[in-house]
């Protein structure tokens, strides 16, 4: 499937799209080091003790090592969980198995220069936990860098001078050249204001959902700005700044609207699928014929991926979870981030822990567990035990939270992800002909999600 996030490439005019925003200069280490020495000078205090505040229960389910500080997989671990629960950001040199793609090799190289520098005070005996606070805000400050730098290449590639004020409206364009740049990864070349507006007006007109995003960013920027009778008048470089940085924060819960609709899309196919969680092949690609959802990877592609169960050679089968989660399916936005659909297991996960945590499961936060335990990919509701009829047949008669947690986890269906699933091939050859031969075509079709 093709993410409804990058346009396809045929849709995009040569001489407005190409060799990306590479003439843009990139966040460097003197940049890295500087935001590590404004978050360890108590600037604000209080935006490293809410991050502290953020990771003290996951933190506190951690083993230690034998300095009693937190190793770098544990940092790694509890940053990639901080980041995705928080923004929606898969950020690049944290998660396990992932590619090393250039932009991920230099997220990564950015994070052990920080955690270097972090750990020297201590002998590199590993984290503290407001150690780990300044490092998550020291990263933040990476990407607010890297926004800012995008930024200020569309604000002079539409005509302006950083040190201007311009109007509201001039401001709305802006903004949107940078959403544009956004969803599209970086690849746009348009170093001056007319290649700029023709780029916005083809990225307009092919973007499948554009109408979509764009009452999105409306709606941000009036959160952001305020309405427009009441803040009309002219914007300065910091003003869209702010907006940008809002973008990235944002998008993450916007994109799991899709996320939702693609994940109910596979649980509607599951019906015809003798196990639970799978999609039929046939039923797999068939969905393209008749649904703007273009399901056309091959069986290799679909093993790479991990989202293939094919215990039953003859009856292959596309395991949902994994399908949805892929790596293929992410928004590469940024050299920091990647906006993935969200693994509501690994939420659950973070539950349990977090209920290990408590010891024993208060009454009063019975219901909200269930609550948040339901909403793993696919909301079997129905096949849901109740917290209650769990414990009542659970021993000693006060249960733990973390023994209710994990019961309900097992039974919600999450599949574990594939090891394989982040290296993946970068092309998607055509689907099978055996499996679509005789089908009847849909006249058309919505553009290609990409």
């Amino acid at each position: 499937m093709q993410r409804l996030f990058l346009l396809a490439s045929a849709l995009l005019a040569p001489q407005a799209y190409g060799n990306g925003f590479d003439w843009a200069p990139k966040v460097s280490e003197s940049d890295a080091d500087a935001s590590l020495a404004v978050e360890l000078s108590g600037i604000d205090d209080a935006r490293i003790a809410d991050y502290e505040a953020a990771m003290r229960t996951t933190v506190a389910t951690l083993p230690r090592n034998e300095f009693g500080r937190l190793s770098h997989e544990a940092v790694h671990y509890v940053l990639h969980r901080l980041f995705v629960a928080r923004f929606g950001w898969f950020f690049k040199g944290l998660e396990p198995n992932e590619d090393e793609s250039d932009d991920s090799a230099r997220a990564k190289d950015m994070i052990l220069r920080l955690q270097k520098r972090l750990e020297e005070p201590s002998g590199n005996k590993g984290f503290s936990l407001h150690e780990l606070a300044v490092l998550a805000a020291a990263l933040e400050d990476l990407v607010h860098q890297e926004a800012s730098i995008q930024l200020r290449a569309a604000w002079k590639a539409s005509g302006f001078e950083t040190n201007q004020s311009i109007t509201r409206e001039e401001a709305e364009n802006v903004v949107a050249s940078y959403m544009m740049i956004f969803l599209a990864a970086r690849d746009i070349s348009a170093a001056k204001r007319t290649d700029l507006i023709e780029a916005l007006r083809k990225f307009k007109k092919g973007y499948t959902d554009w109408e979509a995003a764009e009452k999105w960013l409306v709606d941000l920027e009036i959160k952001t700005w305020g309405p427009k009778t009441e803040a009309p008048g002219s914007f300065d470089f910091s003003a869209t700044e702010k907006m940008v940085q809002n973008i990235g924060k944002e998008f993450g819960h916007f994109n799991d609207m899709e996320c939702k609709a693609l994940k109910t899309t596979l649980h509607e196919l599951e019906h015809r699928s003798p196990k639970a969680g799978r999609v039929r092949l046939p039923d797999f690609y068939n969905k393209s014929f008749y649904s703007h959802w273009r399901f056309n990877e091959k069986v290799d592609y679909l093993k790479d991926m991990g989202a293939l169960d094919d215990t039953n050679k003859e009856q292959p089968l596309v395991i949902s979870a994994n399908y949805a989660m892929a790596r293929s399916n992410c928004l590469e936005a940024t050299d920091f981030f990647a906006v993935c659909c969200r693994n509501e297991c690994e939420d659950l996960m973070a539950l349990w822990r977090r209920a290990s945590a408590w010891n024993e499961l208060p009454r009063t936060a019975s219901n909200e567990l269930f609550e948040r335990s339901a909403l793993t990919p696919y909301r079997h509701r129905a096949s849901f035990p109740s917290l209650s009829g769990i414990a009542s047949r659970m021993s000693p008669p006060r249960r733990t939270a973390s023994s209710i947690c994990m019961v309900v986890f097992l039974r919600s269906g999450c599949t574990m992800r594939s090891r394989t699933s982040a290296h993946i091939p970068t092309k998607r050859p055509p689907i099978p002909r055996q499996l679509t031969s005789g089908l009847p075509r849909v006249a058309s079709l919505r553009p290609l999600r990409r």
